[in-house]
């Protein structure tokens, strides 16, 4: 009923042009159709990057079976994407004479535990289980095709560059051909991805609860890919918390709604100030996030 709320006309023009989606909207293959056919209906147009909730096998559509394995569920979800008009590719967008051209452009990714090199905080300050069990991906996810001798996904909370490998090579296309309209024509780079892509965007372990998140969280591989880019802006998700700054002359952006929880404590400003606006005819400025 709040995403239908979105498609109300005003003067015949919809609320907003185009929503940018760092994935981690839902696992059900059905409520993920449902919710990307509201979301069409109300903007123009749709983006969106895989998370890791996507990556679940289970959440089939009614009557069918499982997916067989995590790749399997994601070439679900983006044979439905591809059915809605929603696009999961780099797209060139004009912003009018002015502005010129902004290149949009996904980086799918995974996370590895070496991203994380932060020590850890002594035994008696972590989390009683172990991340092994309580990491749902560990459970949720299946990766058989890729796997090797050295493959490690879950194994003792670890996992491998085996994954971050696998998807940060599959954008290298992508980004061949963005850099070189842009030398072309010139314009912006806004760039995506559902993982975290630097160490300062993440909180520090004496801040938070269970601190095998880092390990979790962010891939190298996609920093260097990004630190090759140079976007304008890097848009991204996984945390649930806020951030707006620039780094290294990049702006990254994490601004997460939240669950109901969340709502009341960690996106509290982020769910009270709703969708954020990030470019109309220029770039908002930078957000206060806490």
């Amino acid at each position: 009923r709040c995403l239908q709320s979105l498609s109300h006309d005003v003067d015949g023009n919809k609320f907003f042009d185009c929503l940018l989606l760092p994935g981690d909207l839902c696992t059900s293959e059905d409520l993920f159709e449902e919710v990307m056919t509201t979301l069409t209906t109300a903007f123009h147009k749709v983006f969106f990057c895989f998370g890791n909730h996507e990556a679940w096998t289970r959440g089939e559509k009614k009557g069918t079976s499982p997916a067989k394995d995590s790749l399997e569920k994601l070439e679900r979800i983006h044979e439905i994407c591809r059915n809605l008009g929603v696009y999961t590719t780099p797209v060139r967008i004009l912003a009018g004479k002015k502005n010129g051209t902004i290149f949009l452009l996904p980086l799918w990714s995974w996370y590895h535990s070496s991203w994380d090199t932060e020590p850890d905080l002594p035994a008696d300050l972590q989390p009683p289980m172990d991340p092994q069990q309580r990491v749902s991906d560990f459970r949720m996810c299946c990766w058989t095709p890729l796997e090797s001798s050295d493959f490690v996904f879950g194994r003792g909370g670890a996992t491998s560059l085996h994954l971050a490998q696998y998807f940060a090579q599959r954008n290298e296309a992508w980004i061949q051909k963005v850099l070189e309209l842009q030398a072309l024509e010139g314009g912006e780079i806004l760039s995506y991805s559902h993982f975290c892509p630097r160490q300062e965007l993440i909180l520090e372990k004496r801040f938070t609860y269970d601190q095998h998140v880092p390990k979790i969280s962010g891939s190298q591989l996609l920093e260097e890919q990004i630190r090759r880019l140079h976007p304008t802006c890097h848009v991204f998700g996984h945390t649930h918390v806020g951030w707006d700054t620039s780094l290294d002359g990049i702006r990254y952006v994490h601004w997460p709604l939240g669950n109901i929880k969340e709502q009341h404590g960690q996106t509290k400003m982020q769910h009270y100030s709703g969708f954020l606006l990030l470019y109309d005819s220029g770039w908002s400025p930078l957000q206060f996030t806490h």
